[in-house]
């Protein structure tokens, strides 16, 4: 009998034992279930389901929870199961468990050290934060602005509309903001969840673009137009409209030839329609009248002051822009598409530039002065001072075999005082470049007659030594009537500009920098100009040959309908 017994419990044993490889090997051959998937940014609950149909598993989640994932982009051919699994829940809020035929996804539990964290932050008051930004479609809503009202914590979404908010007091309210959308805002938690905008139709429908011959709204508008309005110009102090537009556009390329004042801009809309830089210039359109693109100086005496822009080739010259008063501008749109050319022809095959006016507008008589001054240096590089530089000359001498100086080098061969040191960065280039800027408006009106006069003045010095300056005077005034009974429309608008610039042919720049430390002073004793006995030129001879130019505008543009 006892020998019966233990033979049977050896059974029992071994039988156990199969069983739980088999079951293992179930599980295993689960596991290495192959999978192929081929997505791209997609939401995570459309892989599971192709999981689900290569599978014999099934998911198992809830709506909050799945909407709370990252989108996911996977690429595999016959790959494990458990290997496609843990590329697509890789750096996603939520995780899973494996019960039989059955994937549980759930959130993701806080680990050690982010269970310390948030207990630090409540003892101080704060709160970690996060959440997802979606429109009324559930759809996320990238670079949309998460802002703690009042204070200057703020975070813009992902591409998948999350955000995370580190510290923030827990009795704070955040503002959620997208453009075309209504702000919201909402007491901080822990955990938002999901934050629904709705758009703002009323927004859409109030904002007029000009389209050229017409005008629509945002939401009517099919066509792909940029607009910049008077208040983001105003908070740009530049002297060239195109420089308060640069970067702020999308498919528009806007770069300055020169840092001295009147110089001019290269423009691409939409990439390059011509070989010649000269040939990509857009068509402008100020008030509804064509403005001239053409540089307003000549390039063989500007060449040298004003660079040619975009890889120096293209003619160089003065922006004609220069003239128009920022302060009058009340918005800028282009034209980029199709459009440009269905309203002005071929002359728009490089887009249009559309600048409008400020008109007056309905109210009590209002006078605003704007005045303000600001200064700026250039920032210089570091040299080699006079011992440091000889040095290397003479050692470059010796690499070259050469035992005697030549003549004309004569700041090693004793000519020049090698014990003479002068910085030239900062005697050519450390002067203060100074703006000044007065603006007056005087505005007004009933509801049928608007009026608006405004006048403006700048100044722009330079670094550079001498009396170098831009000087730009502007004028603009407009008068719109409507008849009591809508059936007569009257406008008129006039703009004047005039402005003088006095500059040097060629720049000190190039001096600066390659000037030797130990080159002969400026000024003899007598106060003219040092030739050294003709053994170089001094750089402030560009001084006796200046150039001055000078333009004007006047444009006239008047509406009855």
């Amino acid at each position: 009998m006892k020998f019966f017994t233990s033979k049977f419990m050896r059974i029992m044993r071994l039988t156990i034992v199969i069983i739980t490889i088999a079951l293992m090997q179930v599980s295993a051959a689960g596991l290495a279930q192959k999978v192929s998937l081929s997505f791209k940014n997609v939401p995570l609950e459309q892989v599971l389901v192709a999981v689900k149909q290569q599978t014999a598993y099934n998911f198992v989640y809830t709506e909050d929870v799945i909407a709370k994932a990252k989108r996911v982009t996977i690429q595999v051919k016959n790959a494990d199961l458990k290997d496609v699994l843990q590329v697509c829940f890789q750096n996603q809020p939520l995780n899973f468990t494996i019960q039989q035929n059955t994937i549980v996804v759930k959130e993701r539990e806080p680990s050690l050290l982010d269970n310390a964290s948030v207990t630090l932050n409540l003892f101080q008051g704060l709160i970690d934060i996060r959440g997802k930004v979606v429109d009324e479609n559930n759809q996320p809503l990238p670079g949309a602005t998460v802002k703690v009202k009042g204070g200057t914590q703020g975070v813009m979404t992902d591409k998948e509309g999350d955000f995370f908010l580190k510290g923030v007091p827990d009795d704070a309210v955040l503002v959620f903001a997208y453009m075309g959308y209504k702000a919201v805002e909402l007491k901080a938690e822990a955990n938002m969840g999901l934050i629904k905008l709705e758009q703002n139709l009323q927004e859409l429908q109030e904002v007029v673009i000009n389209r050229g011959y017409y005008e629509t709204t945002r939401e009517l508008n099919t066509g792909s137009v940029s607009r910049v309005d008077a208040k983001t110009i105003g908070k740009q102090p530049v002297l060239n409209p195109l420089a308060a537009i640069a970067g702020r556009m999308p498919g528009v390329v806007i770069q300055q030839s020169t840092g001295i004042p009147g110089g001019d801009f290269y423009i691409e809309i939409r990439g390059r329609n011509n070989l010649r830089n000269e040939g990509n210039d857009p068509l402008y359109i100020i008030d509804g009248v064509p403005f001239s693109s053409e540089k307003v100086s000549s390039p063989f005496v500007t060449a040298g002051i004003f660079a040619g822009n975009y890889n120096n080739s293209s003619p160089a010259g003065a922006s004609p822009l220069n003239g128009i008063n920022n302060a009058d501008i009340e918005s800028i749109e282009i034209l980029k598409d199709a459009d440009a050319t269905a309203i002005y022809g071929s002359r728009g095959a490089n887009g249009v530039i559309l600048i409008t006016t400020k008109k007056g507008k309905t109210g009590k008589t209002k006078f605003n002065l704007d005045v303000y001054s600001g200064a700026g240096k250039v920032r210089t590089i570091s040299l080699l001072n006079t011992e440091e530089y000889l040095a290397m000359r003479k050692q470059a001498f010796v690499n070259d075999g050469i035992t005697v100086y030549p003549s004309e080098a004569y700041d090693v061969n004793g000519t020049w005082d090698q014990s003479r040191y002068t910085d030239w960065q900062k005697v050519l280039l450390g002067g203060t470049a100074r703006t000044t800027s007065v603006q007056g408006s005087l505005t007004g009106g009933s509801e049928g007659t608007q009026f608006l006069f405004s006048t403006g003045y700048r100044k722009e010095t330079s670094v550079f030594p001498g009396q170098l300056a831009f000087t730009k005077f502007s004028a603009h005034s407009s008068l719109n009537h409507i008849s009591p009974n809508k059936k007569l429309t009257l406008g008129l608008s006039l703009t004047g500009n005039a402005d003088k610039n006095n500059q040097i042919q060629l720049g000190y720049t190039n001096y600066a920098r390659s000037l030797a430390p130990n080159a002969p002073a400026l000024y003899n004793v007598d106060g003219t100009l040092n030739w050294e006995n003709s053994t170089w030129r001094n750089p402030l001879a560009e001084l006796l040959r200046p150039f001055s130019a000078s333009t004007s505008s006047f444009i006239s543009n008047a509406i009855i309908g």
